[in-house]
């Protein structure tokens, strides 16, 4: 006959403290916050110097409406231009003052980046807006910043007051 001891085994589960329970979901959590805020930043720095860069090192040229195409609720068109060293470009522009009323034919004058100029030319018609996307990705960056510190803050305050209670009968009558 084999001796029992008056303590019986504890569970594999139980040997580990359940403030570590959450732990890889916060930081999965954070880490995916951080991660779209810094993807953001990135973007909306690249947009920035773009636009810097076109405005700066841009080259004018007349170009031409090629193709008007119409689908269910946009309209985009081709437009073809020069460049200085004689090569001829047919691509969308990035932005095209008055599409809806564009027709074949109709020249514009566009401004393209001499180091890739299949990189879509910018109608100089069409005002710069060259604020609301870069403070877009910013405000993007911001809060997802914001959710991922409030997640990481909120699960680290509840680990610190799971620690904090009382776990037996006898804690909690000491504490009172």
């Amino acid at each position: 006959m084999t001796k029992r001891s008056a303590v019986p085994p504890v569970p594999a589960w139980s040997r580990f403290p359940r403030m570590h329970a959450g732990r890889p979901l916060v930081v999965s959590v954070v880490v995916f916050c951080l991660a779209i805020a810094s993807a953001s930043v990135w973007g909306a720095v690249d947009i920035r110097q773009r636009d810097v860069r076109m405005r700066n090192h841009g080259v004018l040229v007349s170009g031409s409406v090629t193709k008007v195409e119409t689908h269910k609720r946009t309209t985009s068109v081709l437009i073809s231009f020069s460049t200085r060293d004689g090569r001829t470009i047919v691509t969308r522009p990035e932005t095209f003052e008055g599409v809806q009323k564009a027709f074949v034919g109709q020249t514009r004058t566009l401004r393209y980046d001499p180091e890739n100029p299949d990189g879509g030319p910018q109608d100089i018609g069409v005002p710069p807006d060259e604020w609301s996307a870069f403070v877009t990705l910013l405000a993007v960056a911001g809060l997802f910043t914001v959710l991922g510190t409030g997640f990481w803050l909120s699960a680290h305050l509840a680990r610190r007051d799971a620690a904090r209670r009382p776990k037996s009968k006898a804690e909690r009558r000491q504490r009172s």
